[in-house]
């Protein structure tokens, strides 16, 4: 799947500079060998806690905040870290929630060949519905988008959705501002 383009918005938010070193970066190999679901939030909260917005910017350069997990996993461990991930968006709001996804999206984008994760298969239609609700940064429909196109490559209908099944009955709806 594409895992170039990480938004299609610049936001200033991805200029803010982190203090340090990010939480896990050092000892991300042994991280992700004996990665867990606890393990995994814990993660989740360091990086929230070190720079919230899923993307750095310095200077002409952009990368993901958590880009450095995905090249450390399998294929497998990646659909474990998705489970994981779907299941920490599907119980987020605002900032947190915008973190979390930003990074259940490079997960999904991670990904050679989609597989049915039912972690994600259960909350999707709840993380589609906290896209509508936090739709305060001009990238979250994109990044879902990924997410929608991981689910959409699975096969596997979410739980509860009655939709098209396709890539643009999967995205979640916008609300008209006007």
């Amino acid at each position: 799947m594409d895992n170039n383009c990480l938004f299609v918005c610049f936001s200033h938010e991805a200029r803010a500079v982190p203090k340090g070193r990010p939480p896990f970066h050092d000892e991300i190999k042994a991280f992700a060998a004996s990665m867990n679901e606890a393990s995994f939030a814990e993660f989740y909260e360091g990086r929230f806690k070190w720079h919230w917005y899923p993307i750095i910017t310095r200077g002409v350069s952009s990368f993901p905040t958590h880009g450095d997990l995905p090249e450390e996993l399998s294929e497998s461990e990646l659909l474990e870290a998705i489970g994981y991930a779907a299941n920490i968006c599907s119980k987020e709001d605002g900032k947190r929630f915008i973190s979390a996804l930003g990074l259940l999206s490079l997960l999904c984008r991670s990904v050679d060949s989609p597989e049915a994760v039912p972690s994600l298969t259960t909350h999707f239609m709840a993380i589609r519905q906290r896209v509508t609700e936090n739709a305060i940064d001009a990238n979250i429909h994109y990044w879902f988008s990924m997410v929608a196109l991981y689910q959409l490559s699975s096969g596997v209908a979410p739980d509860g959705y009655e939709g098209s099944f396709d890539h643009a009955g999967l995205n979640a709806p916008e609300v008209d501002a006007g």
